[in-house]
């Protein structure tokens, strides 16, 4: 809570600089043209693969996909448990191939008067949606933080997407675990907030 994303990372920088150039004694002037290039080499990955997603949420938002996938989950029933199941798949699906920021751009606004409407509280469906497009960016094929973790690595996509199946699992069991006890999504903002 110190500092932005952005300013955490520029002091993550200079830390790194730090320790690689006076405790591991590995960082100096002939090593910087080749951290330069890994450097940039991984970032350009990750940022054509942000660019990409991009360009597919405006086709998504343009198509109005979101839209009538959600009236027809408001179709399709009015329990808020089989909601939030259905939001669940859908958010998991769409958060494979699309960046979270665009998907959460897209889908919120048409989320929240679904979910409220069929009772259940923004604060929850908020943290459920979060959770479910971070979850996406690590389903393989085509999860982002899979090919950056690869790109920092140097493991093959195809190891790595066979290893990440145990943790992802127990993952969905705390995003079922988050779904279905909202209690645990809302105690701490209605204590703080008095809600």
């Amino acid at each position: 809570g110190m500092f932005t994303p952005t300013e955490a990372a520029g002091v993550t920088v200079v830390y790194s600089t730090l320790l690689g150039t006076f405790y591991y004694r590995q960082l100096n002037f002939r090593n910087l043209p080749k951290v330069f290039l890994k450097s940039g080499l991984e970032s350009g990955m990750v940022m054509l693969l942000i660019a990409m997603s991009e360009t597919f949420a405006w086709f998504v938002a343009a198509d109005q996909i979101p839209q009538l996938i959600i009236e027809w989950i408001s179709h399709v029933t009015t329990s808020p448990w089989a909601i939030l199941l259905l939001i669940n798949v859908f958010l998991l699906l769409l958060g494979i191939p699309m960046e979270t920021a665009p998907a959460l751009v897209i889908v919120t606004p048409i989320l929240v008067p679904v979910g409220v409407a069929v009772g259940i509280d923004p604060i929850h469906l908020g943290i459920v949606v979060c959770l479910n497009l971070v979850l996406g960016l690590i389903t393989p094929p085509v999860g982002a933080v899979l090919f950056a973790v690869c790109g920092i690595t140097g493991m093959s996509l195809d190891r790595l997407s066979r290893a990440i199946w145990p943790p992802f699992f127990v993952s969905l069991g705390v995003l079922a675990i988050v779904t279905y006890l909202p209690w645990l999504s809302t105690f701490l903002p209605r204590l703080v907030l008095g809600r």
